[in-house]
C-alpha cells in the first residue's frame, strides 16, 4: 500500500502574505506548532472550523505565556519594542538631569536644631566676624573666638562672662582710640570697671549705663532674660587667690580696688547671662566701624597682611615646584637608564625577546607608577596651598560672610578663620566648620537653618545649584560665584582632613 507524505504548510504571516516560504522547522518545533495550532490542520482538510475551534485558536495564540507560566515551557517573554510609542501609555517626562545626560546627585540637607531666631543669629554672626577679621590687630584670643562661633546654642550657653569681658575690652578700646580726650577717658574708665567687675553682670551694666549717660545716649538696654529653662551660668573668670586674710591685707585690697560705677536701677528685670548684652556689643561694633581713622588704620593693616600672605604663598608655591622639578629629573634619569638597559637586552638576544627582559620591564612599570603617584601628590600640594591662601584672604577681606543666594532665595554663609580639625562633642555647634544655609529646603516648607560639612555633599550642592541656575531670577554670574565658593570650601575641608 503506497504511503503518502503530507507536508503541513508554514503558518501564514500577515506581514509578507505568505509570499516567501520560511525555513523548514525542526521536528520538535513542528510537533509543538502542529499541536498548538489546530486551525491550520482544519484549513488543510478544507473543514470549516466550528466556533469552539476559533475560540481554541484564540487561546492557542496566547498559549505561549500560559505554558511558560505553568512550567511547561521555559520561554522568555520578548521585550516590547513599541513600548512608549504612540497608541500606548505615554512615557513619563524625563527630568532635567536625564535630559542633560547624567543624573545629578542631590545633596543631603542636614537641619540645624536651634530655637534662636534668624535675627539674633545674624547679630551673633556680625559680632563674631568683626572680631575674627580684626583679630590680628586686636589680639583677641582664639579660645573666645571659638566660643563666639557657637551661633545656634541657647542664650545661657552663648556668651560666658569671661568672653563677654574680653569682647567689651576690645570694643571699648577701639571706640575710644579715635575719639576726643573726654571719650577716651570715659572708655578707659569703663574698661577699668569691666575688669574690676570679675564677671558680675550688674556691675558691668552699671559701667555701660554710665558710658551711655556721658557719651552715647543711644546705647541700648540689655535684653530680657531668656524664657527657656537654664542652669545658673558659671563664671569663667579668674578667681582671686585664696590665702590667709588679715586686717592689713584686707585694707590694702580695699585701697587698691577701683571705685565702682554708680548703681543703675533703670532695668526692670534681672541680668542672668552674657547673651543679654548682645545688642550693646553690636552697637559698639557699628560705632567702631564708623570711626574714620580706626577704619583707615584697619584697612591699611589688612592690606599689609594680605600682601604679606601673598608673598608667603608665592614662596611656598615656588619651593614646591622646585622640589618637584628635582624629583621629576630623578625619575626621568632612572627611566632613561632602564630604557637603555631594555634596548641592550633586546639586541643581545637577537630579537628573540622583542619587549626586553621581564625583570627590566617590571622595574620600568614600577618606576612609572611611582612617578605618577608623586606627580598627583605634587598637584594636591599646589591645590592645598592655593585653597589655604584663598581662605586666608577671606580673613583680610571685607566683613561680609554672605556667599550669595540661589534661585530659590536661600542664603549661604561661611565664617572666617575656620579652626583646625578637632573633636567637637556637638557637631553643628561650631559654625566655622561648615557652610550654613538659611531658607526653604523645598517649596512649601518653612525656612530653617541647614549645614553642609562634607566635601562630597558640598560638591553635590554646587552641582545641583549649577544645574538649576537657569530656572530662577538670580543672574547666572552670581550663581557661578556661589558655586565657586562652595567648591573652594570643599577643597579646604578635604585638604585639612588629610
Amino acid at each position: 500500500m503506497p504511503s503518502f507524505y503530507i507536508e503541513l504548510p508554514a503558518p501564514l504571516s500577515r506581514h509578507n502574505n505568505n509570499t516567501s516560504r520560511s525555513a523548514r522547522p525542526s521536528l520538535a518545533e513542528t510537533s509543538i506548532k502542529s499541536s498548538s495550532k489546530p486551525k491550520n490542520v482544519a484549513d488543510v482538510q478544507n473543514i470549516k472550523p466550528s466556533p469552539e475551534t476559533n475560540n481554541n485558536g484564540i487561546k492557542r495564540k496566547r498559549s505561549t505565556s500560559d505554558l511558560a507560566g505553568s512550567g511547561a515551557l521555559n520561554v522568555k517573554k520578548p521585550r516590547d519594542s513599541t513600548r512608549g510609542k504612540s497608541g500606548d501609555k505615554p512615557a513619563p517626562r524625563p527630568s532635567k538631569s536625564t535630559q542633560s545626560g547624567h543624573a545629578v546627585t542631590q545633596p543631603k540637607w542636614t537641619p540645624i536644631s536651634t530655637a534662636v531666631s534668624y535675627d539674633e543669629i545674624m547679630e551673633r554672626m556680625h559680632l563674631r566676624e568683626f572680631l575674627a577679621r580684626f583679630q590680628p590687630l586686636t589680639k583677641f584670643a582664639q579660645a573666645h573666638l571659638d566660643t563666639l562661633s557657637r551661633l545656634s546654642v541657647p542664650a545661657y550657653r552663648y556668651l560666658p562672662r569671661a568672653t563677654l569681658k574680653a569682647v567689651l575690652i576690645v570694643l571699648l578700646d577701639l571706640v575710644g582710640a579715635d575719639g576726643s580726650s573726654t571719650l577716651r577717658r570715659e572708655c578707659q574708665a569703663t574698661i577699668k570697671y569691666v575688669r574690676a567687675a570679675k564677671g558680675n553682670l550688674d556691675i558691668i551694666w552699671d559701667a555701660l549705663a554710665e558710658l551711655r549717660h556721658t557719651s552715647y545716649p543711644e546705647l541700648p538696654d540689655p535684653r530680657s532674660p531668656p524664657n527657656d529653662d537654664y542652669d545658673s551660668e558659671p563664671s569663667n573668670d579668674e578667681e582671686e587667690p585664696t590665702g590667709r586674710v588679715t586686717r592689713q591685707t584686707s585694707k590694702q585690697a580695699r585701697l587698691s580696688q577701683p571705685s565702682l560705677p554708680p548703681n543703675d536701677d533703670s532695668l526692670g528685670f534681672e541680668l542672668v547671662c552674657g547673651a543679654q548684652f548682645l545688642p550693646i556689643l553690636v552697637f559698639l561694633v557699628e560705632i567702631a566701624l564708623q570711626t574714620p581713622s580706626v577704619r583707615s588704620d584697619i584697612d591699611v593693616a589688612m592690606r599689609t597682611l594680605a600682601i604679606a600672605a601673598h608673598k608667603a604663598h608665592v614662596a611656598k608655591v615656588a619651593e614646591e615646584k622646585e622640589r618637584w622639578a628635582k624629583q621629576r629629573l630623578q625619575f626621568s634619569s632612572s627611566l632613561s637608564g632602564l630604557e637603555e638597559t631594555k634596548s641592550q637586552e633586546k639586541a643581545a638576544k637577537g630579537g628573540k625577546a622583542p619587549r626586553g627582559d621581564p625583570a627590566t620591564l617590571s622595574k620600568i612599570k614600577d618606576l612609572k607608577s611611582k612617578k605618577k603617584i608623586a606627580e598627583s601628590k605634587h598637584q594636591r600640594t599646589l591645590r592645598a596651598l592655593t585653597v589655604s591662601f584663598n581662605m586666608e584672604l577671606r580673613t583680610y577681606s571685607s566683613r561680609s560672610t554672605f556667599l550669595g543666594s540661589d534661585h530659590l532665595g536661600r542664603q549661604f554663609f561661611i565664617l572666617a578663620s575656620p579652626p583646625r580639625p578637632s573633636h567637637i562633642e556637638a557637631r553643628w555647634d561650631n559654625w566655622s566648620t561648615f557652610v550654613a544655609c538659611w531658607g526653604k529646603k523645598e517649596t512649601g516648607l518653612k525656612p530653617a537653618w541647614y549645614g553642609f560639612d562634607d566635601p562630597c555633599e558640598l560638591r553635590n550642592l554646587a552641582t545641583a545649584l549649577g544645574e538649576a541656575k537657569c530656572s530662577g531670577p538670580m543672574p547666572t554670574n552670581k550663581i557661578d560665584i556661589l558655586v565657586k565658593s562652595l567648591l573652594q570650601f570643599a577643597e579646604f575641608l578635604e585638604d585639612r582632613s588629610e
